[in-house]
Parts: structure tokens; C-alpha cells; sequence
């Protein structure tokens, strides 16, 4: 496993990054890793002169590389459960130290503000907790309504019993669970459940649920970060132009089926290519029992 962790958060952790900073570059990622001691609290102020965004950037990567980490611990995969708790406490160590300057700057929510109705102070959006404020975006020109604050925690709880359900059932098959697990990221996705991170907590999630079904997780390639990120954005893009609560995914609909297996196929055999195949099929072995089935 030890070979496995190292390519997983060289690849894995440079695309998962990447897919939410655009800009970011390979040699940039690894820089940022290498220094990753000295991006602490008690240092911060090293930085404050560096421009705010790229520090936000760091913060973020040191933050995913932390948690890639814990989560590599010895036995940490197995037998955990997939739950809201689970949920809160990844995303709670990616948004670590968020809530501080300069990074809550950068993400308003994250802040407290003042009522101007009530003239009280109110908090916002915390730090490991679903989101308590309502959030838009503007993407591609389209202005993008994020799932209402008040349908979340109704909705992850039906995406987590979809999941759970298909993973309990003794006669689901490798194929049926592997979609089961693109089903609940797509809902992830469009329920956008924290105030900042949702991309990286989702594909985390997805890594977390492959490792424990004896799957190859998928890091993306360059030309499918690019398809990843379009296929992601034209599904869920209408599903969130309004203000309604939105319906759940059952199944994986026909463009992202095609595009996940695409996907699945590649990495497994670039892994088989690599140094590290010779753990492959020992860590992974449902992974060519998979393939076999939907070639």
C-alpha cells in the first residue's frame, strides 16, 4: 500500500486540486507538498505578504494532502462506514483553518456577520457543518442557484440510504455497486452540501468507496479533468437554475456512464503500467472483474 499512497497522492492529489484551480500546475502542486511544514498556523505570518489567492491555493493543497494522509492510516478503509459524520469530518480538516485570516476573507460565508434586521450578530456557514446559507455561482455565463440550504440534510440523508442500500444488498453485483458510487457523487455534487470544498470532498468520497469495493480509484486524465468538469456542469447546471428541491439521481445517466468506465478502463491500465502494478490486482482485484463484465 505504501507504493499505491505515494502515486495516489501524486496523481490523484494533483488533479483533484487541479479540476478546482485551473492554473495550477504539476510541478507547482509537488512544490507546494514539499513545503507543507511550513504552511502551519504558527507561521502563517511568513505568508501574509503573498498574494491572498495563491495562499488560499497552498492552504487548500496542504489541507487535501493532510487528509489523504489520515485517511491512508493503517486500517482506516476498512469497515468505515459512509455517513454524514464521515462527511463533516473530511470536510472539516480540508476547511481547516478557513475560518482565520486571511482565508476567511476569501470565503465570506465562513464568517460571522452582523443582522441588520435583528441587530445581532449571526454565525454563518461553519467549518465541518452542512451549509446555513443559500449559495449562487456564476459558470459559463449562467448564473447557478446551489441547492437550498434547507433541503440538505433531508437530501444527504436519501443519497446516503440510495447507497447504502445497494452496498448492503448481498446480490449487487462489482458493475452495479461501481455505479452505485458515481450515482451518490453525482448527487454530492448537485447538493453542494458545504460552503467550499464539495469537489474535493466528493472525489475524496469516491476514492474512500473504490478503495473499500476493491477498486482502482481514478485519477483523472488531462483530457478528462476537461470532460470531467463539462459532463459535471451541463447535468447538473439546469438542475440547479432554480429554487426548488431538486430530485436525486437512481442511476447514472448515459453521458456519465460513458465517460466514468472511460475513465476506470484508462487508469486501470495505466496503473498496470506503472511501478506500482504489482499491488494493483493484490489491493484492487475487483477491478479486472469489473472490466471483464463491461467489456
Amino acid at each position: 500500500m505504501n507504493n499505491f499512497k505515494k502515486y495516489y497522492l501524486k496523481n490523484n492529489g494533483y488533479i483533484s486540486n487541479a479540476i478546482e484551480n485551473k492554473k495550477l500546475t504539476f510541478e507547482e502542486y509537488n512544490n507546494f507538498i514539499k513545503e507543507f511544514d511550513k504552511l502551519s498556523e504558527s507561521e502563517i505570518e511568513i505568508y501574509k505578504n503573498q498574494n491572498t489567492k495563491m495562499l488560499l491555493v497552498k492552504k487548500e493543497i496542504l489541507n487535501y494532502f493532510i487528509i489523504n494522509n489520515i485517511l491512508f492510516h493503517e486500517n482506516f478503509y476498512i469497515g468505515r462506514q459512509i455517513d454524514n459524520n464521515l462527511i463533516k469530518y473530511l470536510s472539516w480538516n480540508l476547511l481547516y483553518g478557513f475560518d482565520k485570516k486571511p482565508f476567511c476573507d476569501e470565503i465570506a460565508l465562513l464568517q460571522k456577520s452582523w443582522d441588520k434586521v435583528t441587530q445581532t450578530e449571526i454565525n454563518k456557514s461553519l467549518i465541518g457543518e452542512y451549509r446555513k446559507d443559500n449559495m449562487e455561482k456564476r459558470i459559463n455565463g449562467n448564473d447557478i442557484y446551489f441547492t437550498r440550504f434547507k433541503f440538505i440534510p433531508d437530501l444527504m440523508d436519501q443519497n446516503l440510504e440510495i447507497f447504502m442500500k445497494t452496498i448492503n444488498n448481498p446480490s449487487s453485483t462489482i458493475q452495479i455497486i461501481f455505479e452505485a458510487i458515481w450515482v451518490f457523487h453525482l448527487n454530492f455534487e448537485l447538493i453542494h452540501p458545504f460552503v467550499e470544498g464539495n469537489g474535493r470532498v466528493g472525489r475524496i468520497l469516491a476514492d474512500i468507496m473504490h478503495i473499500q469495493n476493491k477498486l482502482v480509484p481514478i485519477s483523472f486524465s488531462k483530457e478528462g479533468k476537461k470532460l470531467y468538469e463539462e459532463v459535471i456542469n451541463n447535468l447538473l447546471g439546469p438542475l440547479q437554475s432554480n429554487f426548488e428541491k431538486p430530485k436525486l439521481f437512481n442511476a447514472l445517466p448515459i453521458e456519465f456512464k460513458k465517460f466514468i468506465y472511460n475513465e476506470f478502463d484508462r487508469e486501470y491500465q495505466y496503473t498496470l503500467e506503472h511501478e506500482i502494478s504489482f499491488e494493483i490486482n493484490d489491493l484492487f482485484p475487483n477491478s479486472k472483474t469489473l472490466l471483464n463484465i463491461i467489456k
